[in-house]
């Protein structure tokens, strides 16, 4: 199964674990780019539609390093054989590289940045005619001084985004980080982003040219935090007394940044009311200088799975275009749907359904897109299947008796309260650190989906100086393991196929976890927390 969408399917009743079939692509969506990702695809285009992709590809075998792939693809053009751009020096699976991102340069320079969480650095490709090759890559490491360097540590970069002389990248997990490199070199930790620890974050750039971040964080109770911090537009971006937040924008998840000539947009999930348990209603809003204005409602899908994000971009001209996930009419199938604003976000209009989603659809920052002038683009987005390819053009619709591709009705999913189950990790360096474990708090149904949660929480007296961050876990159903999750956030989304009435059943979570003190050596730990469900 797709370690992406952490999405198995249980039989309660003989307690056995089946893990859900990945589905294919449909004939509808363009082609797959690769079976086997290790990150969401980047993509960008250049005036004439051609789309520049690139991801991190998992690696087996020699080093074991994830290293970058790439693919140059015109209008109606293919990519059976990605550019594989190896890492300079890579020995083992800690070299690896944590995301890449195309970048379009002048003229015909191409540049795909791969920042490293485990090396802390930045590998710089370039290619000096137009992406038909590149070299051999350059390490931008942090020498001596950890904060002069270009990355900020952390495992799920979100961002690289030209600025003047710079390139500016964003990332998250541990926290929230800001980092640029080039003629202004640097990087920092957002002190205090909030309750609950960062669950996702997105970056992008005002009118001024100024960086935006907004984030959500996983509270730890009610409903999740939608903020963002604001570069202020003097002094070094590399220092956080220069930046205004974390400022609040609504309550939801899933938010997602794009600049451009029409302004800075946020697309977001946002909740129904302010007693809803999930977020379920597609959001956009534009940003004013100093906060987010009034937000435009594009739909409502309750069937929407939990942390089931999409994208936003915009044209060169400012033609927006906003790409969600969501099920449609008729068979209940789970499609692509894309939403555009030709009136600088004014208002927005449901295009077309452009790709039929596999099982296993990569949930967090997953989807991304590149749109056109002329109202054509790209989608890229992870499912069971791979890494998927998608244009603009709508897929087959829903016809009565068969047609228009598969899916299904998807069980109902439980919206109650979840209980926290906590787990010491030890003494000493890891005095007052601890794992936590959500899961429901109340009996579930027959054919009910449910989510468990991963995070850790740390003692305020012993917060300080130590960073704390969650790199693999191993969820387990009844002594079967059900799923193996290596980039945050740490979730599995679970669906039921029936159960005996009034069992018990026990969710496990082997969790791995990295234990940073300043000046002191980084500490490994893994423990094991157990919670239980029951059958009604």
């Amino acid at each position: 199964m797709s370690k992406s969408r952490r999405v198995v399917s249980i039989a309660l009743a003989t307690v056995a674990a089946v893990a859900v079939s990945a589905g294919a692509a449909s004939a509808s969506n363009l082609f797959t780019l690769d079976a086997t990702p290790a990150s969401n695809g980047k993509v960008v285009q250049d005036a004439s539609g051609t789309a520049y992709i690139a991801w991190a590809h998992h690696t087996s075998g020699g080093s074991g390093a994830d290293n970058a792939y790439f693919c140059k693809i015109p209008r109606g053009g293919t990519c059976a054989t990605p550019m594989s751009l190896p890492i300079p020096g890579a020995t083992s699976s800690s070299d690896a590289i944590t995301g890449a991102f195309p970048v379009l340069g002048s003229g015909s320079t191409v540049y795909v940045m791969a920042p490293r969480y485990v090396r802390d650095d930045v590998i710089e490709y370039t290619s000096t005619n137009g992406g038909l090759s590149f070299d051999g890559g350059v390490t931008i490491n942090t020498g001596s001084n950890t904060t002069a360097g270009p990355y900020s540590n952390k495992t799920n970069p979100t961002n690289a985004i030209p600025s003047g002389t710079d390139f500016l990248v964003a990332a998250n997990n541990p926290g929230l980080g800001f980092s640029s490199f080039g003629i202004n070199q640097g990087n920092f930790t957002f002190a205090s982003p909030g309750d609950g620890g960062v669950a996702g974050s997105t970056m992008g750039l005002d009118g001024s040219g100024n960086p935006v971040i907004a984030y959500w964080n996983l509270a730890s109770t009610g409903q999740y935090p939608l903020l963002f911090y604001r570069y202020n537009g003097v002094g070094p971006k590399t220092l956080e007394t220069n930046w205004t937040g974390p400022t609040a924008i609504a309550n939801g998840n899933g938010p997602e940044l794009a600049g451009g000539a029409s302004g800075l947009f946020l697309a977001a999930d946002e909740y129904a009311t302010s007693t809803s348990p999930y977020p379920t209603v597609l959001t956009v809003r534009k940003y004013g200088g100093t906060a987010f204005g009034a937000p435009i409602s594009l739909g409502n899908d309750p069937t929407t799975g939990l942390f089931d994000g999409g994208t936003i971009a915009q044209s060169p001209s400012g033609r927006v275009a906003v790409a969600w996930p969501t099920s449609r009419g008729g068979d209940s199938a789970r499609v692509m749907r894309l939403y555009t604003s030709t009136n600088a976000g004014a208002s927005f209009a449901p295009t077309a359904d452009i790709a039929n989603i596999g099982s296993g659809y990569g949930i967090q920052d997953n989807a991304q897109v590149a749109a056109a002038d002329d109202g054509q683009g790209w989608l890229t987005f992870r499912d069971g299947g791979g890494l998927q390819l998608a244009n603009f053009t709508a897929v087959a619709p829903y016809q009565a008796g068969g047609g228009g591709g598969g899916g299904g009705t998807p069980p109902p999913a439980y919206t109650g309260t979840n209980k926290t189950v906590s787990k010491g990790l030890g003494g000493g360096a890891l005095s007052g650190v601890s794992i936590t474990l959500k899961v429901p708090k109340s009996c579930l149904q027959a054919r009910q989906a449910f989510k468990v949660f991963v995070g850790t929480k740390v003692k305020r007296k012993v917060a300080k100086g130590k960073h704390v961050a969650v790199t693999k876990v191993v969820f387990g159903l009844d002594g079967i393991v059900l799923s193996t999750v290596k980039r945050g956030p740490f979730t599995l989304v679970v669906a039921t196929l029936g159960g005996t009435s009034r069992s018990v059943h026990t969710v496990t979570a082997k969790v791995t976890v990295r234990v940073r003190r300043t000046h002191h050596k980084t500490i490994k730990v893994t423990k094991t927390i157990k919670g239980t469900i029951t059958i009604c």
